[in-house]
């Protein structure tokens, strides 16, 4: 993504918001070192998002977390209907 907002501001110079969207990415990427702090850091931006916090009980199961794992499955469990359930079956 990065490589992208190079690119775009080549193309755009005169367009300010590439930067500071680059800036931005940069400084979420820095944050982002480890899988488990990126998908936190994501959580926290969006909260409102199941998906990750579902991405994050998978990485706690892949681990061996598996009480953690489970505590967060069973709160998006509470929180999403029964159709979009499927979405998270694998």
């Amino acid at each position: 993504a990065l490589v992208h907002f190079d690119q775009a501001s080549r193309m755009a110079p005169a367009d300010r918001r590439l930067a500071g969207k680059k800036a931005s990415l940069a400084a979420f990427l820095d944050k982002c070192r480890e899988p488990e702090r990126c998908l936190k850091v994501s959580i926290d931006l969006a909260p409102d998002i199941p998906a990750l916090r579902f991405k994050l009980a998978r990485l706690y199961e892949k681990q061996g977390k598996i009480e953690q794992a489970m505590d967060i499955y069973d709160d998006i469990l509470k929180e999403i209907g029964p159709s979009e359930r499927k979405l998270y079956l694998w």
